[in-house]
């Protein structure tokens, strides 16, 4: 079953994303209008100005020109009155209609997505964020390793594309619903998931479409060690194919080792219910035992100044995990 905490932060984290081009993308169309606009004026006082002899024509035009410019300027301020109600919803302020009493701030602000997704340009653009910060820089390596022609790295990598967009598109509903409605979504999720994976092996052939669900497993590790390797690139480091094979291994094999224990809280598999103070001090205390065995196997896999890198890597990691799960309980979990 699809991971409900991947779903809600991966869902938010590309909505966000895709929301800010969308929006900023409009506004550069506008500006563009506008700037065209002026131009046009420009030229036409100009050639008015010159044509002394024709004082009626002039001040038709002037006026049709500034009736088109008052229109332009309607337009503007209509869009931006558009945008600043998407920011009120996205901000989740008190202004925003409440659907029922009971509703919650993480309902409106779910609410406030759902509908921006509605849009075809905004799921083009969340196609477009998936691409980019998941399956080019995880699944670039293994998509070249597979020496698949043109026409066919083209198709897996438009299924990938719907493969991810699912969790995203219905990731959104997950978050104003309640908990039945919650796991008939999961479900949902999971059929259309497992589609476009029988899609995948009947292109790939069993033997490869093993290797991409063993790949698929780690892709948590995969993304967090994508932005270690990018730190590093920024000081003159990088490292070797061998290097990140043993760091993944290592991060996941870890990973597998202490969900073995009973007592272990699966915050990627829980419901948004269960986010509460002692489960997420639990997760915190294996994430920190994870990420200790994971740093003492890294020191036969890193040089020193890698090693120091990584350790200050894995610290601010499980801060911002630890800032996620404080987050989705603000929003919609519980104290207790």
């Amino acid at each position: 079953m699809k991971k409900l905490m991947t779903i809600l932060l991966a869902a938010a984290t590309i909505i966000f994303a895709a929301a800010y081009v969308f929006e900023l993308n409009n506004s550069k169309k506008l500006q563009a209008q506008l700037n065209e606009r002026n131009l046009e004026i420009n030229d036409a006082v100009k050639k008015l100005t010159a044509s002394k002899t024709d004082t009626l024509k002039l001040k038709n035009a002037v006026v049709d020109y500034k009736e088109e410019v008052a229109d332009l300027k309607s337009s503007k301020e209509m869009l931006a009155e558009q945008i600043k109600q998407q920011n009120i919803k996205l901000e989740n302020v008190a202004d925003v209609p409440e659907k029922k009493k009971e509703e919650t701030a993480g309902e409106k602000f779910a609410s406030g997505l759902a509908e921006m997704m509605d849009s075809p340009e905004m799921q083009e653009t969340v196609r477009m964020q998936i691409e980019n910060a998941l399956i080019n820089p995880v699944f670039g390596d293994f998509i070249k390793n597979l020496g698949l022609d043109e026409m066919d790295t083209a198709a897996f990598r438009g299924l990938l594309s719907q493969r991810f967009t699912i969790g995203a598109s219905t990731g959104m509903k997950m978050m104003s619903a309640d908990k039945e409605q919650r796991e008939e979504l999961k479900q949902q999720i999971t059929r259309e998931e497992e589609l476009v994976d029988s899609m995948i092996e009947e292109m790939l052939g069993e033997e490869k479409f093993k290797e991409y669900e063993e790949y698929k497993d780690t892709m948590g590790e995969r993304m967090a060690l994508n932005q270690f390797s990018q730190q590093l690139a920024m000081s003159d480091s990088n490292l070797t194919p061998e290097q990140k094979d043993g760091l993944v291994a290592a991060m996941y094999e870890e990973r597998l080792e202490a969900q073995k224990s009973s007592d272990y809280f699966d915050a990627q598999d829980a419901d948004i219910e269960d986010f509460n103070d002692t489960n997420i001090e639990k997760y915190q205390n294996q994430l920190q035992t994870i990420n200790d065995k994971t740093l003492e196997r890294s020191k036969k896999i890193l040089d020193d100044k890698q090693l120091e890198k990584f350790e200050l890597f894995l610290i601010n990691l499980q801060r911002q995990q630890e800032m996620q799960l404080k987050m989705a309980q603000k929003m919609f979990g519980n104290k207790k």
